[in-house]
């Protein structure tokens, strides 16, 4: 966006991953919650949180101050896992998502859009596919419903993992097993509508005269 023009502010918590956004991407960067910025209202055209609600110990409080910042008309872009998906039912504690160490919460899309709309934005669309999420939930989720170590597939993934040449070509094997029926499994619920990742677009609605 940036690179487009674009006047743009991130949030970050973390102080790594806002010190790497600053100095390596050269975007401004500020280490507080969005709430805590105390920004203007009706100032920003655009917000996107990629899976930071289901983080969040308030969200509603969170999607309140990004009523209150967006301009008339202007965008809300979030995404979050979907408590609602045909993964979650089928894998039940096994599910990915279910982080109950970092998740503090979880959304289906009729009811996160319903609360979006009763304070006041306008649901343009909901996608139920994402390139970076999809297939890999259901991946990771098949990997902890056959083995014992949950999420062990994604630790290794981790920068500051070293597996052991045992166990890379362990879980690369049943990785590569079963990518093509989480790939099929990901298309289908999303063209159904039941995905394991949201994607829900809407915008401020424009006061009537």
């Amino acid at each position: 966006l940036q690179q487009r023009g674009w006047r743009c502010l991130g949030t970050q918590i973390s102080k790594p991953a806002a010190e790497f956004a600053r100095k390596k991407l050269g975007l401004k960067t500020e280490e507080e919650e969005l709430p805590a910025l105390r920004l203007p209202g009706d100032s920003i055209d655009l917000i996107t949180a990629f899976h930071v609600m289901e983080h969040l110990q308030n969200p509603g409080e969170y999607v309140k101050e990004v009523y209150r910042l967006l301009k008339p008309g202007g965008i809300f872009l979030v995404e979050v896992p979907n408590v609602h998906s045909w993964g979650s039912r089928f894998f039940n504690d096994a599910w990915y998502p279910f982080d109950l160490t970092h998740h503090l919460s979880y959304f289906s899309a009729p009811g996160f859009t319903a609360h979006l709309e009763t304070l006041g934005f306008r649901t343009i669309k909901v996608k139920h596919f994402s390139m970076e999420y999809s297939v890999y939930t259901w991946l990771q989720s098949f990997l902890n419903l056959f083995f014992n170590d949950r999420d062990k597939f994604f630790n290794m993934l981790q920068t500051d993992h070293r597996p052991s040449l045992k166990e890379l070509a362990f879980y690369g094997a049943a990785a590569l097993f079963f990518l093509p029926i989480s790939t099929i499994c990901a298309i289908f619920t999303a063209v159904i509508r039941r995905g394991d990742v949201m994607r829900i677009i809407c915008s401020k609605s424009v006061p009537s005269h």
